[in-house]
């Protein structure tokens, strides 16, 4: 099982589902941490896997609709992947500090559509750069 994070939140669930998964198949599932550039490395290896059912990966909102649709360069799309089931949810909130002015999410976009590159965003584990602030 490809996992695109690195040791963390998602990585602890994916242990667990690996464990379960074990026990009902009576043999292990083995586990493999390939996170970086946006969760691109460890999604882009499984959605090259050989199409012999031995690979399964987890993915999440950010690596299968968002990461693709903010970076052009990405050499997947979530059309290449078959979902097997939806193993946990984790709510996914867009937020800004008080002093932005900004309410919703329809102000943050006209904002950013009037001052195209000006905009920063950070995201823990998606985007084009998940170690520091990017722009929009």
């Amino acid at each position: 099982m490809i996992v695109p994070f690195q040791p963390g939140s998602v990585d602890a669930k994916a242990r667990l589902i690996t464990e379960r998964v074990s026990k009902i198949l009576g043999q292990p599932l083995v586990m493999i941490n390939k996170p970086g550039a946006g969760m691109r490395i460890g999604t882009e290896q499984m959605v090259r896997a050989a199409p012999d059912g031995y690979t399964i990966g987890v993915a999440v909102q950010a690596s299968t609709w968002i990461s693709p649709a903010l970076d052009s360069s990405a050499s997947y799309a979530a059309k290449d992947m078959t979902m097997l089931g939806i193993a946990y949810d984790a709510p996914m909130m867009l937020v800004t500090g008080l002093k932005s002015g900004l309410r919703t999410a329809a102000e943050m976009l006209r904002k950013a559509r009037a001052n195209p590159g000006k905009l920063n965003y950070a995201a823990p584990t998606g985007g084009p750069s998940s170690a520091s602030p990017s722009r929009w």
